[in-house]
């Protein structure tokens, strides 16, 4: 199989960056940019700063490279989301359970991603142990009630592996359905 493509995305500080380190089998790589404001001396970053985009890859068990493609959750992110839909194979969306002042961002974006998205998505609700607490959230912000959910505790790494296998299986199980169509 190739490379799998994975597009991790979601609105600022709902642990995309997280997802990513947990699970990466190396470095995280990042293309920041620095806050320039004329005249003012640039800003460091991290305080301010925010990352254009990161890439990072995670070999599965049976050898399946699938390269992560995280997106910046603020608003300069979307145009790039918009243009990844067309080039992934997957897509997850994090929102943060207990994060709300982000929820109608997170409504809003993820449907308008549903809307241009031709690949499975997997919704992963993070700070939340409760699938039925994630799956309320999730449709609260128009997810679809076939769509993958899971809540998930990007703290910890195995959780994010976590994440990855539910992406890894929600794709497998739609190529078999596509499949099982054209035969």
């Amino acid at each position: 199989m190739n490379d799998i493509r994975v597009m991790v995305t979601g609105p600022c500080a709902t642990a995309t960056a997280a997802l990513m380190q947990a699970v990466a089998d190396g470095p995280v790589l990042a293309t920041d940019i620095v806050t320039d404001v004329p005249g003012a001396p640039p800003v460091e970053v991290g305080s301010h700063a925010g990352t254009v985009m990161g890439v990072a890859s995670f070999t599965a068990g049976d050898g399946t490279r699938l390269l992560l493609f995280g997106t910046p959750g603020a608003d300069r992110g979307w145009e790039l989301v918009a243009a990844l839909t067309g080039e992934v194979d997957v897509a997850i969306f994090v929102v943060d359970a207990h994060a709300e002042h982000t929820h109608a961002e997170a409504g809003v974006v993820l449907r308008s991603l549903l809307q241009t998205l031709r690949v499975p998505l997997v919704v992963a609700v993070n700070r939340c142990d409760d699938p039925a607490e994630a799956r309320t959230l999730a449709s609260s912000l128009g997810v679809p009630d076939g769509a993958r959910v899971m809540g998930c505790q990007l703290v910890d790494p195995r959780s994010g592996r976590d994440v990855m296998i539910e992406t890894l299986d929600t794709l497998l199980l739609s190529l078999d359905a596509v499949d099982r169509q054209v035969a």
